[in-house]
């Protein structure tokens, strides 16, 4: 039967492999967070119109237009607290005006905003709740849409022509167990819409809102 090590050659021995653990993971963080996992999360959300003057009056409208957004986003730790990825949002509900001629309205006029970004997030903190700034670079398409009232004024819908747009957002994270979180963010979407057609110049199409999601670590 061996012999048990006296306790102080013991306590030296726990004490070496507590400290290479730290440096281990203290080393492993700077290529990812100890314990982090790849957070893939689903979102919708609430979003306002600032598009030009002269995209409003083609639209036949001066009021700002209201959207709402679903989506999906995934994230990867590159550091400690930088993540990249990508998210893909589309409109559930897209932007929507009542269209007028001659302040007479005549049908209903709607812009959809489709998107697909790559995404770099920074995280404040480690906490259980993370307040965080993300960046996006993403491509942008859609259309817009009429939904006339009369045979004189038909349901008709224009593509836009995929451009390149940003967005920004400033938000927190929350958990809801050891895998499980919650969301919420304010994010910016700045872009030029030109529709698919020959003769029309490019519109700026700005638009605000909020988002809530929840997601998984894996």
């Amino acid at each position: 039967m061996m012999p048990h090590p006296p306790p102080a050659v013991s306590h030296r021995r726990t004490l070496r492999l507590r400290l290479a653990g730290t440096i281990l993971c203290g080393a492993t963080s700077l290529a990812a967070p100890c314990h982090a996992g790849i957070n893939t999360a689903v979102l919708t959300g609430y979003g306002l119109s600032f598009f030009d003057d002269d995209f409003m009056r083609f639209l036949g409208t001066t009021a700002h237009g209201k959207e709402v957004p679903i989506g999906v986003t995934v994230l990867a730790p590159l550091t400690a607290h930088i993540s990249a990825g990508v998210e893909l949002r589309v409109s559930l509900l897209p932007f929507r005006w009542d269209y007028r001629l001659s302040d007479e309205p005549v049908g209903e006029a709607t812009v959809s905003q489709n998107v697909v970004s790559a995404l770099v997030r920074y995280d404040f903190g480690r906490g259980p709740t993370l307040p965080y700034l993300r960046a996006g670079l993403g491509l942008y398409a859609g259309a817009a849409g009429l939904q006339g009232d009369t045979t004189l004024y038909p349901d008709e819908s224009l593509s836009f022509r995929r451009s390149l747009g940003m967005s920004a957002a400033a938000g927190v994270q929350g958990r809801i167990g050891p895998d499980k979180f919650w969301f919420g963010e304010a994010v910016f979407h700045a872009v030029r819409r030109t529709l698919n057609v020959e003769g029309y110049k490019s519109w700026r199409a700005h638009n605000c809102g909020a988002q809530i999601g929840v997601g998984r670590r894996f």
